[in-house]
Protein backbone atom coordinates (compact mmCIF):
# COMPACT_ATOMS: atom_id res chain seq x y z
CA UNK A 1 0.00 0.00 0.00
CA UNK A 2 1.31 3.19 -1.07
CA UNK A 3 1.54 5.33 2.33
CA UNK A 4 1.32 9.40 1.81
CA UNK A 5 1.49 12.69 3.79
CA UNK A 6 -1.67 15.54 3.60
CA UNK A 7 1.17 18.37 3.85
CA UNK A 8 2.59 16.87 0.78
CA UNK A 9 -0.45 18.11 -1.57
CA UNK A 10 -1.60 20.97 0.51
CA UNK A 11 -1.50 23.65 -1.72
CA UNK A 12 -3.50 24.98 -4.69
CA UNK A 13 -3.66 23.77 -8.48
CA UNK A 14 -5.00 25.23 -11.03
CA UNK A 15 -7.43 23.15 -13.79
CA UNK A 16 -6.64 21.93 -17.27
CA UNK A 17 -8.00 23.27 -20.30
CA UNK A 18 -7.59 20.12 -22.26
CA UNK A 19 -8.67 17.84 -19.43
CA UNK A 20 -11.08 19.67 -17.12
CA UNK A 21 -10.74 16.80 -14.52
CA UNK A 22 -7.15 17.82 -14.24
CA UNK A 23 -5.69 20.34 -11.67
CA UNK A 24 -1.77 20.78 -12.02
CA UNK A 25 0.49 22.66 -9.49
CA UNK A 26 3.89 23.99 -11.57
CA UNK A 27 5.63 24.25 -8.42
CA UNK A 28 5.28 20.77 -7.46
CA UNK A 29 5.37 19.12 -10.81
CA UNK A 30 1.90 17.61 -9.31
CA UNK A 31 -1.38 16.72 -10.84
CA UNK A 32 -4.62 15.95 -9.51
CA UNK A 33 -7.40 14.45 -11.24
CA UNK A 34 -10.94 14.41 -9.88
CA UNK A 35 -12.75 10.92 -11.02
CA UNK A 36 -16.20 9.83 -10.53
CA UNK A 37 -17.91 6.66 -9.76
CA UNK A 38 -20.71 5.95 -12.35
CA UNK A 39 -22.85 3.32 -9.84
CA UNK A 40 -20.50 3.48 -6.62
CA UNK A 41 -20.87 0.46 -4.29
CA UNK A 42 -22.09 0.55 -0.62
CA UNK A 43 -19.39 2.20 1.53
CA UNK A 44 -18.02 4.00 -1.27
CA UNK A 45 -17.90 7.69 -2.49
CA UNK A 46 -18.90 8.85 -5.68
CA UNK A 47 -15.84 11.31 -6.37
CA UNK A 48 -12.21 10.56 -5.56
CA UNK A 49 -8.92 12.22 -6.49
CA UNK A 50 -5.95 10.12 -7.92
CA UNK A 51 -2.52 12.46 -8.24
CA UNK A 52 0.54 11.77 -10.86
CA UNK A 53 4.00 13.38 -10.13
CA UNK A 54 5.15 14.73 -13.58
CA UNK A 55 4.50 12.15 -16.40
CA UNK A 56 4.26 9.44 -14.02
CA UNK A 57 1.84 6.65 -13.05
CA UNK A 58 -1.50 7.78 -11.27
CA UNK A 59 -1.90 6.56 -7.51
CA UNK A 60 -5.21 6.92 -5.64
CA UNK A 61 -5.20 9.35 -3.13
CA UNK A 62 -8.85 9.49 -1.35
CA UNK A 63 -12.19 9.56 -1.43
CA UNK A 64 -14.13 12.84 -1.15
CA UNK A 65 -17.13 13.07 1.32
CA UNK A 66 -19.42 15.59 1.40
CA UNK A 67 -19.03 18.73 3.93
CA UNK A 68 -21.50 19.93 6.06
CA UNK A 69 -19.43 23.20 6.03
CA UNK A 70 -20.38 25.31 2.90
CA UNK A 71 -17.87 27.46 1.51
CA UNK A 72 -18.84 31.63 1.40
CA UNK A 73 -16.85 31.86 -2.03
CA UNK A 74 -19.20 29.50 -3.84
CA UNK A 75 -16.93 26.78 -3.91
CA UNK A 76 -17.80 22.89 -3.42
CA UNK A 77 -16.31 21.78 -0.16
CA UNK A 78 -14.87 18.45 0.85
CA UNK A 79 -13.28 16.20 3.50
CA UNK A 80 -10.12 14.37 2.57
CA UNK A 81 -7.84 11.52 4.76
CA UNK A 82 -4.16 10.44 4.18
CA UNK A 83 -2.83 7.40 5.34
CA UNK A 84 -2.15 7.94 8.66
CA UNK A 85 -5.90 9.38 9.46
CA UNK A 86 -5.01 13.22 8.89
CA UNK A 87 -7.93 15.22 7.32
CA UNK A 88 -7.98 18.26 5.17
CA UNK A 89 -10.38 20.15 3.15
CA UNK A 90 -10.40 20.11 -0.48
CA UNK A 91 -12.28 22.90 -2.03
CA UNK A 92 -13.15 23.05 -5.70
CA UNK A 93 -14.55 25.32 -8.30
CA UNK A 94 -14.65 26.19 -11.66
CA UNK A 95 -11.06 27.28 -12.19
CA UNK A 96 -8.80 25.24 -9.20
CA UNK A 97 -8.56 23.50 -6.63
CA UNK A 98 -7.20 23.88 -3.17
CA UNK A 99 -6.02 21.41 -0.10
CA UNK A 100 -5.59 22.62 3.17
CA UNK A 101 -5.71 21.14 6.67
CA UNK A 102 -8.78 20.63 8.55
Amino acid sequence: MQIYHLQDFIGEFERNHISPNTYYSAPMDLSIVLRVRANPKVGQTKYYLVYRYGKGKAHYLTALWNSTATSSKGMNEFIMTDTQGARGIVMLDLYSLRIKKA
